[in-house]
């Protein structure tokens, strides 16, 4: 039994990422859409730009199912996601943009 905690222990030491746990943090982008490139799905929000994959949920915020023929500049939206980090830690931390929300 002490065998078994002891091998348990030294692989949590060798592989931070189980002694750590991270999950998935979620991210939310609050603004209005200024510029935008509808048929690539580019928008700036905020002063940013964000590129959006073509099965992100578009919704407004009753829930009602919109497309990206909604977005339009002039609106604010929230864009939801979730950053998640490279499990060997080469890579940078990765963000999957998952919904925007059409806000009043």
């Amino acid at each position: 039994m002490k065998k078994n905690i002891f091998i348990l222990f030294l692989t949590l030491l060798l592989i931070p990422s189980f002694a750590t746990g991270e999950p998935n943090k979620t991210i939310e982008i609050q603004g209005v859409i200024g510029d935008y490139a509808q048929e690539d799905r580019i928008y700036e929000v905020g002063g940013k730009i964000y590129k959006f994959d073509e099965d992100i949920v578009i919704q407004a915020q009753d829930g009602t199912l919109l497309t990206f023929a909604d977005l339009k500049g002039g609106i604010e939206i929230k864009i939801i996601g979730e950053k998640t980090a490279d499990p060997k830690g080469k890579a940078k931390e990765k963000i999957k943009y998952t919904t925007i929300i059409v806000l009043k």
